[in-house]
């Protein structure tokens, strides 16, 4: 099982690259209000209940508030068989970078 760690600037290089998809793993609400571009919402307790079957690619990136929610994720993403980078900081690193916000 591998995780790969990345930074906030290194996140830059994967918003517009299709064989990634981005995660965001904070609260609906807070999705709602902002987000990585094309990232999309799931729920940890889809995670954890293995519902992640409407996701095609199996390259995600995830991301929570302030990382350690989505190291957790990771790590049942990775068994599951997924590759797996984590943003580190989550979206409190994020949000410096507003050229990759909507």
């Amino acid at each position: 099982m591998y995780i790969e760690n990345i930074s906030a600037a290194q996140l830059k290089e994967f918003v517009f690259d299709d064989r990634y998809k981005i995660i965001d793993l904070r609260e609906f609400s807070k999705y709602q209000r902002e987000h990585v571009i094309d990232a999309i919402h799931v729920s940890t307790e889809d995670i954890t209940n293995g519902r992640m079957g409407h996701i095609r690619q199996r390259r995600v990136i995830l991301y929570c508030d302030r990382g350690g929610e989505s190291i957790r994720m990771a790590r049942i993403l990775a068994e599951d068989g997924y590759l797996v980078k984590n943003v580190i900081g989550g979206y409190r690193e994020i949000k410096k970078i507003r050229e990759i916000i909507e």
